[in-house]
């Protein structure tokens, strides 16, 4: 649902669908609602303005690496 916000953020509309292609087998349509897929992309860009603000901070010396990369 993402990249259905981030296609519509690009190309002005939504896609006319969403698929996951396997590497073996049929397409699988993915549905999807346009509220929930800004949802999660104003999610998305909650967390990278939080992490660049982060990051700055380790920068300037006030702030530490600690819990930056946590896989």
């Amino acid at each position: 649902m993402l990249y259905a916000a981030l296609y519509r953020l690009t190309f002005g509309v939504w896609p006319v669908r969403l698929e996951v292609v396997p590497l073996q087998g049929a397409p699988l349509a993915v549905p999807y609602d346009t509220e929930e897929a800004y949802g999660l992309l104003a999610d998305a860009v909650a967390f990278l303005q939080d992490a660049n603000r982060r990051i700055a901070e380790v920068e300037i010396g006030r702030g530490q690496t600690t819990g930056l990369a946590s896989p």
